[in-house]
C-alpha cells in the first residue's frame, strides 16, 4: 500500500480521512452536541433537582432511612436525621445527560437509529442511576465520599454505559 494512501473513514459521509481528522470531528461533534444538550436543558435544571431529590428520598425511605425533601429559596434539599443536602445543578445529571449524549452522537460509526436509541436509554440510565448515587452519598456521608467518590462515580458510570452501548450486544445494528 504507497504511503500517502490514507486508510477509509469510519465516518459513512464524506471522504476518507485520516485517523487525526476522525479525532477531530468526534471532539468538535462531542462539544457541539455536548454543549447544545447543557443548554437545552438549563430550563429542565430544577425540575431535575427536584426529580433527583425526591427519587432519592423515597429510595432511602424505602430503606428504612427516613428523609424528607424541602425546597429552600427555591432549591430542592434531602434531610434525614442530622444531615441536610442541598440537590445543586451538579446532581441535577444534566452535565452526565450532555457527555453521554455528546460521544454517543460523535459516534459516527454506529447509525444514527442507533445513536438515538443509545442517547434514549442513556436518559432512562441517568434518570434511574442519578437518584441512587444521591442517596448512597447520603445514607453513607462522608467528605471523602462526597468530594471524591461521588465524582468518581460519575465518570465510571459515563464510561461504563458508553462502553455497553457501543461494545454491547446490541452494538451490532451499527
Amino acid at each position: 500500500m504507497p504511503r500517502n494512501k490514507k486508510k477509509p473513514s469510519r465516518w459513512k459521509c464524506g471522504p476518507r480521512v485520516s485517523a487525526w481528522e476522525d479525532a477531530l470531528r468526534f471532539v468538535l461533534v462531542f462539544a457541539l452536541v455536548a454543549g447544545v444538550v447543557y443548554l437545552l436543558t438549563e430550563p429542565l435544571a430544577l425540575f431535575l433537582r427536584t426529580l433527583a431529590s425526591q427519587s432519592a428520598a423515597f429510595l432511602l425511605n424505602l430503606f428504612g432511612v427516613p428523609t424528607q425533601t424541602y425546597l429552600l429559596n427555591g432549591e430542592p434539599f434531602l434531610r434525614t436525621d442530622g444531615l441536610s443536602a442541598a440537590i445543586i445543578d451538579l446532581c441535577s445529571g444534566r452535565l452526565e445527560l450532555a457527555v453521554l449524549f455528546g460521544v454517543i452522537f460523535a459516534s459516527a460509526d454506529r447509525s444514527l437509529r442507533n445513536r438515538v436509541a443509545g442517547a434514549l436509554g442513556a436518559l432512562a440510565f441517568v434518570l434511574v442511576l442519578n437518584p441512587v448515587r444521591i442517596a448512597l452519598t447520603v445514607q453513607f456521608f462522608s467528605p471523602f465520599l462526597h468530594e471524591v467518590l461521588f465524582r468518581l462515580t460519575i465518570l465510571v458510570l459515563i464510561i461504563g454505559y458508553y462502553a455497553l452501548w457501543y461494545l454491547g450486544p446490541w452494538a451490532r445494528g451499527r
